[in-house]
């Protein structure tokens, strides 16, 4: 089954490399983005905390419509409390995207993403309640695709601001794992562009 899957997403992500390639003939400019990260929730605990985090992106600007971007997403720790104590926990993402551009205007695009993230779950004891110290801190790592939508508003020639949407889903991780911690991961970014 995980071969099975495997192959869908590699030939999912080839789909989108032949008109990639005839864009590239064009031009390619670098791009490199710098962004503050927001994730409001924090499966599996229910915890309504939001935590913020950093993250950053360098790629390749394609000719006129596509991208290809290596990121990583770096976020906070949400807390919570259960039986076994008060708790860390966080997700770090390390991905590699494809982006196309889908409407232009003057000074404002909208972009969407598609791709692929390994993602990082940890979970740290802050306190263990008594009778509970068995209980082990977890790592968790999962291959989830992810999409995104982004806007990038031009301040100048070759910088924008882009507010973003990115979704990591985690479908994959819970059918190679289904006693992981893979999980849908929903964040929101406002980031700062510059490109050649």
């Amino acid at each position: 089954m995980k071969s099975v899957l495997s192959l869908t997403l590699i030939a999912w992500l080839m789909t989108a490399v032949v008109p990639i390639t005839a864009d590239a003939q064009t031009q390619a400019t670098p791009l490199v983005e710098g962004s503050v990260v927001l994730e409001p929730d924090a499966w599996p605990h229910g915890t309504s905390s939001v935590t913020s985090g950093g993250a950053g992106e360098v790629g390749i600007l394609l000719g006129t419509r596509h991208s290809i971007r290596f990121g990583a997403e770096i976020t906070g720790w949400h807390r919570y409390e259960d039986l076994a104590g008060t708790w860390h926990q966080r997700t770090n993402t390390y991905s590699f995207l494809i982006g196309r551009r889908l409407y232009q205007t003057r000074s404002v695009q909208v972009e969407a993403l598609m791709g692929i993230s390994a993602m990082t779950s940890s979970e740290r004891a802050l306190a263990r309640n008594a009778g509970w110290e068995w209980v082990p801190e977890k790592t968790d790592r999962w291959l989830a695709p992810t999409i995104g939508l982004g806007v990038p508003i031009s301040v100048t020639r070759r910088l924008s601001v882009v507010p973003e949407f990115r979704w990591h889903l985690g479908l994959l991780g819970v059918i190679a794992d289904p006693n992981g911690e893979a999980h849908d991961v929903h964040r929101l970014r406002l980031g700062l562009r510059w490109h050649g």
